[in-house]
This record gives C-alpha cells, sequence and structure tokens, in this order.
C-alpha cells in the first residue's frame, strides 16, 4: 500500500513538474514585448483618452507611443483667449525634470545650386532664416492647442525579475493566441500590479496658463502618472502579427495611430517597449 502510495506521489510530481516546464517554455522561448499602464487621479480615464477638466480647459493625454511620449490637447472652453506659458512649464520622469521650451534659436538653411568660381575654389550661396521657438501661445476662445513633450519614460524593457518579491503582485494568465484566426494555441502573458508607492516610474506634467498676457495671476495644472501595471507577452500577441522581430524595427514604430490592427491592447494610458529577447 505504501509503495503504491510513493508511485502516485512520484507520478504526481513528474506530471506537475512536466506541467511547469511546459509552462516556463511557453513563456519564455520567444521574444517578449512589455505594454505598460499608467493612472493618475482624478483624472478621467477610457480607451481613447485621459481627461482634466476646469472651468476653463480640457486638456487631453495620450501616451501610446514607442517609450512613452506624451501628446496632449489643450482646449480653451472659455470665451475669451487663454495662454499657455512653456517656459514654465515641464514634464519630468523619476523627478528628472525637462523643459517643455528652450531659449534657443533655430537655423532653416538652404543651398542654391549655382556655383561661383572665386581665386580657383568654389562657393555655394546658402540662404535661410533664423526663428525662435514661442515662449507664450495664445490659445483662442473655443479652440484646441495641440502639444507634444519626448519624454522617453523607458526606452528599454523592464527587467521583471526585479519585481519577484510578496509585494508586488505577479499574475500569469493563459490565453488564446490572437495571431492565428481559429488557432486553439495558447500563449501567457505575465502581469506584474504596483501601486503609487512601490511603482518603477513617475510621471509629472506641469503646465502654466493665464487668462492675461502679462501673467500676473498664473493657474497651474500639475499631473502625476504613475505605472501602475506591466504586461509581458510573446510580441505576436502584443502586435496581432507573425511578423519577425525585424519587422518592428522601423516599420511598427510609424503605425502608433495609423493602423489599431497592429496594436490590439492600445489605450491611451499605456505605452509599449518594442520586441527584445529575454535573458
Amino acid at each position: 500500500m505504501l509503495l503504491l502510495i510513493l508511485k502516485s506521489i512520484s507520478i504526481w510530481l513528474s506530471y506537475s513538474t512536466g506541467f511547469a516546464t511546459c509552462i516556463f517554455l511557453l513563456y519564455s522561448c520567444s521574444p517578449k514585448m512589455q505594454i505598460v499602464s499608467l493612472q493618475s487621479d482624478p483624472i478621467l480615464r477610457n480607451d481613447t483618452m485621459l481627461k482634466s477638466k476646469d472651468s476653463i480647459t480640457d486638456i487631453y493625454f495620450n501616451f501610446y507611443l514607442r517609450g512613452g511620449n506624451v501628446i496632449f490637447s489643450i482646449v480653451n472652453k472659455s470665451g475669451k483667449p487663454i495662454f499657455y506659458d512653456l517656459k514654465n512649464s515641464f514634464v519630468a520622469v523619476n523627478n528628472l525634470k525637462k523643459d517643455l521650451w528652450q531659449d534657443v534659436s533655430q537655423v532653416s538653411e538652404t543651398l542654391t545650386l549655382k556655383q561661383y568660381r572665386m581665386r580657383g575654389t568654389y562657393q555655394n550661396p546658402i540662404n535661410g532664416t533664423i526663428s525662435r521657438p514661442d515662449r507664450i501661445i495664445m490659445i483662442p476662445p473655443k479652440s484646441i492647442e495641440g502639444c507634444s513633450a519626448k519624454m522617453d519614460i523607458q526606452t528599454r524593457p523592464f527587467n521583471t525579475k526585479l519585481y519577484n518579491s510578496s509585494q508586488y503582485n505577479t499574475t500569469f494568465d493563459t490565453v488564446q493566441v490572437n495571431w492565428k484566426n481559429n488557432s486553439s494555441k495558447k500563449t501567457i502573458i505575465k502581469t506584474i500590479n504596483f501601486n503609487k508607492i512601490n511603482s518603477p516610474a513617475t510621471i509629472r506634467i506641469f503646465l502654466t496658463f493665464c487668462k492675461t498676457e502679462d501673467f500676473k495671476d498664473p493657474i497651474y495644472h500639475d499631473y502625476i502618472f504613475w505605472i501602475s501595471d506591466i504586461m509581458e507577452m510573446d510580441h505576436r500577441q502584443a502586435t496581432k502579427s507573425s511578423y519577425p522581430m525585424d519587422f518592428y524595427n522601423g516599420f511598427y514604430s510609424l503605425m502608433d495611430n495609423q493602423n489599431k490592427a497592429y496594436h490590439p491592447y492600445k489605450k491611451a494610458w499605456r505605452f509599449y517597449i518594442p520586441p527584445y529577447n529575454p535573458q
């Protein structure tokens, strides 16, 4: 009887180990992508936008770009112009500040095709203009101003092995693949959940407005976003496509807002890390 019990335990352990091994191989064998979600309070959130509103403005945010570069639109709801001060606005990733305006002039050059021979040398005349970015943007009544900020929240994959302790809630979900029609094949999505305290990155967007151009009474909008979860999955699941990794080096990053078929996990409050080989 004892031998029978031991044999049963041995078979069960063998099956369990084999099953765990299969799950591990299923999860780890192919290139990965990470889909990163952001959270913020009390901003309104749905699939297509993050929205902040007050009596004068509506501000819409969209983070869904490679590495997390934010695009935002400012809507002036009032019947009078408002003024947006770029010099006194900024973004910050983990307290590393990036200014939205720089006091630097830009030169736009035009090289003519004519050549003049002078003392044995050739000279090409260059025409150009020098421009300086506006520090103050006037937003007319009942109109929209589009803005963007290059933040590069995370350009390299998060090392998910750093978040294996009990303070992080990690789940492994088995789902049907989406890159093959009528397929019974399964894939694993690993999700690591964070809160505002243990989040691996915090993003701050600080915007300054005023009802008058002299900025005697500025209005400040201060937004804090943090990473609430990281989903790590087969890159084919993330893109709903069986294209090889080389496909993403140039073309895929151009498809952020052009073809939803390649972005099944696209949300305004997410961004993605391009495909990589797990270590």
